[in-house]
């Protein structure tokens, strides 16, 4: 089998009607592939009519082509007929016989008298493309876009790589009130699973959009910025946790007694140690290096885990994720909440949520997605159009 990359456009429409999450379920559970790479786009006409050409020019079925075609020129430029924001979302996914696999799941594009066809396959919940009787197309709704090969596939990225993301992938304009921060942690991507995807279906149910993403691997300095504060955390919080432990442990052991300060002197010492290995357990777990060795040169290199961030934005949005989310320990988080539904324990806990806006600034600076969501996806693709894959 061939490894390949391919994509999937979550359409405006689907954003709209938040059915992000379940769309990124099945893709993740289903297929098999590995999601490499997430961004926001707001297509452009120049992209727009280069896309469409591009489409004309790769001998597609000629009456789904123009149906397609129709869909595109109408609905990904900035003017479209929904008028609304042509907010896209574009994934990457890697894998052995990608374009293909990555298609079964979505399915094919069917008349609704031909439904039957794609049933279970992310278009035969999501798509509509009903037909008169005269066959006309009435209405059209794809839910996604994918190519169909791999040189439909290669044509097309390419495309994107040279057009796709000239903006900044970051679109807080379009909606009113706060923008706050979510890291689904690494866990939820060890191993094929639903879970990103529903979770990013929970936080839909917020009424919050997502206005920008990236798939991040935090590198170990980067992760010691992000928790640096919980290492003074871990120091106040558990020196006289500690102190009353060396207690316990050691007071039957002389025959002489020590006072309490003397136990607080010791847990000085010891909480320090201990702050410094808590925090490091964080930052190992979060970029999969551990800061308390790994080598200078590679402080800054990007972490062996992956995450996937993304930006909320909308009234009260900080409180309204964090409700969602639910309280740090899984075990004391309220029935319906992310956390309580996915969480592991204290530290495999699901998600990160910012717990104000202006830490959502602090920590979105830190991961590279403030300003703008990078060029982490057109560097995958044109990598790979040179031959050089991306290693996971």
């Amino acid at each position: 089998m061939t490894t390949e990359l391919t994509y999937v456009v979550i359409t405006p429409y689907s954003l709209v009607k938040s059915r992000t999450g379940n769309i990124i379920a099945r893709l993740m559970s289903f297929s098999g592939c590995n999601l490499i790479g997430v961004r926001m786009m707001r297509p452009s006409d120049e992209f727009v009519d280069e896309y469409i050409k591009r489409l004309r020019n790769l001998g597609i079925d000629s009456k789904l082509q123009k149906t397609l075609v129709d869909y595109i020129d109408q609905n990904l430029r900035q003017n479209n007929i929904l008028g609304q924001p042509n907010r896209c979302l574009f994934l990457l996914f890697e894998g052995e016989n990608a374009v293909d696999r990555i298609y079964e799941v979505v399915g094919e594009l069917t008349t609704e008298t031909e439904s039957e066809a794609i049933r279970g396959t992310i278009r035969g919940t999501y798509c509509d493309y009903i037909t008169t009787s005269d066959g006309m197309v009435r209405y059209f709704e794809p839910a996604v876009l994918v190519p169909t090969n791999i040189n439909y596939a290669k044509n097309v990225l390419e495309l994107f790589a040279l057009l796709g993301f000239n903006d900044s992938g970051i679109y807080e304009e379009c909606a009113e009130g706060e923008t706050t921060m979510v890291i689904l942690k690494p866990d939820n991507f060890f191993k094929h699973s639903v879970r990103p995807g529903n979770m990013i279906d929970m936080f839909a149910k917020t009424g919050l959009r997502i206005v920008g993403a990236r798939m991040i691997r935090m590198s170990a300095a980067q992760g010691e910025k992000f928790y640096g504060f919980m290492r003074d955390m871990f120091r106040r919080k558990h020196k006289d946790l500690i102190a009353d432990k060396i207690k316990e442990g050691i007071d039957s052991l002389f025959g002489f007694q020590i006072a309490a300060e003397e136990y607080k002197a010791m847990a000085g010492v010891i909480s320090e140690k201990n702050a410094q290995y808590e925090f490091s357990q964080i930052v190992k777990y979060m970029t999969g290096m551990d800061p308390m060795t790994v080598l200078p040169e590679d402080r800054n290199k990007p972490g062996k885990h992956q995450a996937l961030a993304l930006l909320y934005r909308g009234l009260s949005a900080v409180g309204k994720i964090r409700d969602r989310l639910g309280v740090t320990d899984p075990t004391k988080a309220a029935e319906g909440t992310i956390r309580s539904d996915f969480g592991q324990n204290i530290l495999q806990n699901a998600a990160h949520a910012s717990d104000s806006v202006q830490r959502a600034i602090h920590e979105r600076k830190i991961i590279g997605l403030y300003d703008d969501a990078g060029d982490d996806c057109k560097q995958i693709i044109m990598d790979w159009l040179k031959g050089r894959h991306y290693k996971n």
